[in-house]
């Protein structure tokens, strides 16, 4: 169980059996921030470091959303090999 403001949420079995497995086969692996489709994101390093936008998908390619809202005009590009934090 894990929560906030002291409720309880119960971690799906599911869920605690994928991350043992992979621990237990020693597979490389490194803590993520948690992301989520359409969560603001900023690209982190490389060219394209300080570029926010929407993250529009995160498998099998990171696709962010840079959009211009006053024209209502956006552009898609593949954000695969850049690491993204939640903004």
């Amino acid at each position: 169980m894990v929560g906030v403001r002291q409720e309880g949420v119960p971690i799906p079995d599911k869920q605690i059996e994928d991350v043992r497995q992979i621990l237990v086969q020693s597979i490389a692996c490194a803590p993520h921030p948690f992301l989520k489709v359409a969560q603001r994101v900023r690209v982190r390093g490389g060219c394209l470091d300080g570029i926010e936008g929407l993250l529009l998908a995160c498998y099998p390619s990171r696709t962010l959303i840079v959009s211009v809202e006053p024209i209502q005009r956006s552009l898609a590009i593949c954000v695969e090999h850049y690491d993204v934090e939640p903004i």
